[in-house]
């Protein structure tokens, strides 16, 4: 059976037991036949590890890895490895997929002879949903360097590693960051796109990206953390980027808006350093975005609000930003 296997879906699951029933079923659902479902169970303290089982026991399709808790990106990293397809199709277990979604992207890679594919998401704060297909089958298709301007303009290929179709050895050669907490998913597709000669992105919207609150992007990681991040950033993906003048200026409107994200989520912890590290990027950006044609109005606006006002307005103007774009007013990349 393996032999034939054409995308491998790498499942993390951490204390998902209440959501794995689902993923089975929608799994089990897909228009597309030649897969390979691997969960990971990173060390699991519920029920998790023993549905999973049953899951393998009933289907050969789905296999089990288990390791102690090491987090996603360690856990993706072992999927990815014991992987026998040609492609790598990545789902968080607490999400839903169209029936279509697999068929979908491969059939993107297809007609394209593209080596990743991407379709669109829907984010909701809830489980509940009257529709995931309802939007344009709207397709773009990029080289390396396009695919990298439009990711960190935050345009369409957006940096989370589900929504796509990756060549295997792409994904193989680049691996997860497993000391990042925060940030680590952009930097794998970012590698990934740089390998790539060839990327497409379809408009259908098949993925639904549920914002858990308990999941490490919405819960409480510490300031260490993210510092962490920003700096293994700085240091390993701006020396990639500083040479290309058109591709720096879109890094710097994404690192200007995860700058303000960072300072609005920190301003309460005893990391002054840091702090004062976010303000001094804002204050030396903002000029450059409010520049750039090519970003965002949103964008814009906020480095127009940090030119002519105080830093902390910018900051309460971000929170308005956000909280609009939480409930689908606004948003701050551009739509499909």
């Amino acid at each position: 059976m393996k032999s034939k296997v054409i995308v491998s879906v790498i499942i993390p699951v951490f204390n998902g037991a209440s959501f794995l029933f689902d993923v089975y079923t929608m799994m089990e659902n897909q228009t597309f036949h030649d897969w390979e479902c691997i969960f990971i169970d990173d060390g699991s303290t519920d029920d998790s590890l023993d549905i999973l089982t049953k899951f393998a026991r009933n289907d050969d399709r789905f296999s089990v890895l288990t390791q102690p808790n090491m987090g996603v990106s360690a856990a993706r990293n072992v999927g990815i490895e014991a992987s026998v397809g040609e492609y790598i199709c990545m789902i968080d277990c607490d999400d839903y997929i169209h029936p279509d979604y697999i068929s979908y992207l491969y059939e993107l890679i297809n007609i394209y002879d593209a080596d990743m594919s991407c379709c669109a998401v829907l984010k909701l704060n809830s489980r509940t949903f009257d529709s995931l297909d309802n939007r344009a089958d709207k397709r773009i298709l990029y080289d390396s360097r396009s695919a990298t301007e439009d990711f960190f303009y935050r345009r369409h290929l957006i940096g989370y590693p589900f929504l796509k179709l990756i060549k295997k050895d792409y994904a193989k050669e680049v691996s997860f960051v497993t000391s990042m907490k925060s940030a680590e998913d952009e930097v794998f597709t970012f590698q990934v796109i740089r390998k790539c000669k060839t990327i497409v992105y379809g408009g259908r919207n098949l993925y639904l990206y549920y914002q858990n609150p308990e999941s490490a992007t919405h819960g409480k990681l510490k300031a260490a953390d993210f510092e962490y991040s920003w700096t293994y950033m700085h240091k390993h993906i701006e020396p990639m980027v500083s040479h290309d003048e058109l591709i720096f200026n879109a890094y710097t409107v994404r690192e200007f808006i995860w700058a303000i994200d960072l300072y609005l989520r920190i301003e309460n912890e005893d990391c002054e350093s840091f702090k004062n590290e976010l303000v001094s990027f804002i204050d030396n950006s903002k000029y450059l975005v409010l520049k750039n044609k090519c970003a965002s109005i949103s964008n814009r606006i906020l480095a127009l609000i940090g030119v002519v006002a105080t830093n902390e307005m910018l900051f309460r103007a971000c929170k308005l930003f956000l909280s609009m774009e939480a409930k689908g007013y606004v948003q701050r990349r551009r739509p499909a």
